[in-house]
């Protein structure tokens, strides 16, 4: 009898990632990754099973708590996404499934609640992937909620940029203003050290006008050489402030 409980689980997992691959869902080759879980050689799982054994001496105690804490898991970290559904019900599927075979010289009444437990749970991840083909507003929908994020995000990033263009303003004023007469400053360090103050100062006067501006006064000084680095206008007034390297010396930046 466990030679078929173990055929019947073999079976739907087949059935399941054929099911998965023609699904057309957004994140099938995640989910599809995630069939490992019902190989028997997750850590997590061997966890699982360990701490249960741990903290419950009666095998009803353990079996009743497994049963308990997976069904809710299901429900709950299900309910977020198809993701989420299909890798917490594989974690569970997976999980009774090696609970039966361990259980099975032990008490087969449990091993075949806890067989019959992962079985439904793979015909209910069946069932799902079976109406992937049959809906492509998922796929839609799931397409449109990224593309608003990324533009979300985009129209933040600009935004954002739009609020530091007075503080990079100033950064090239001050880099001109204060560069010594002897050749320029030492490096870019040296400039922004020497600007660090004015800077911070203007920040200071620009946040009591602008609460939105989230710049750390503290930090400014690696900031301002972030932006040395990716702004072409305060790369600029570094370039033309700090002294040129001479070939064969070193310049401590």
């Amino acid at each position: 009898m466990l030679d078929v409980f173990c055929s019947d689980f073999e079976g739907k997992r087949d059935r399941l990632k054929t099911c998965l691959e023609g699904s057309g869902f957004l994140y099938r080759h995640s989910i599809l990754k995630s069939l490992s879980l019902l190989d028997g050689t997750n850590e997590s799982q061997e966890f699982e099973l360990l701490q249960v054994k741990i903290y419950y001496r009666d095998d009803i105690q353990r079996w009743e708590h497994l049963r308990t804490k997976w069904t809710v898991m299901s429900v709950i970290e299900g309910s977020q996404s198809l993701k989420y559904f299909f890798k917490t019900n594989l974690m569970a599927a997976g999980l009774f499934q090696r609970y039966g075979r361990d259980m099975w010289d032990i008490n087969q009444t449990i091993a075949i609640k806890s067989f019959l437990r992962a079985s439904t749970i793979l015909g209910e991840c069946i069932g799902i992937a079976g109406y992937g083909p049959l809906l492509p507003s998922e796929l839609a929908s799931e397409k449109e909620k990224m593309a608003k994020k990324k533009q979300s995000a985009r129209k933040g990033g600009g935004a954002k940029a739009e609020l530091y263009l007075p503080v990079k303003e100033e950064t090239i004023r001050l880099l001109h203003q204060y560069v010594p007469t002897n050749g320029g400053w030492k490096n870019k360090t040296v400039a922004a050290k020497a600007i660090e103050a004015d800077l911070v100062a203007f920040v200071q006067n620009l946040k009591s006008q602008n609460k939105n501006l989230d710049l750390n006064e503290e930090d400014i000084t690696t900031v301002v050489k972030r932006w040395e680095r990716n702004d072409e206008r305060v790369k600029a007034a570094f370039e033309d402030t700090v002294k040129q390297k001479i070939p064969g010396m070193n310049d401590s930046d």
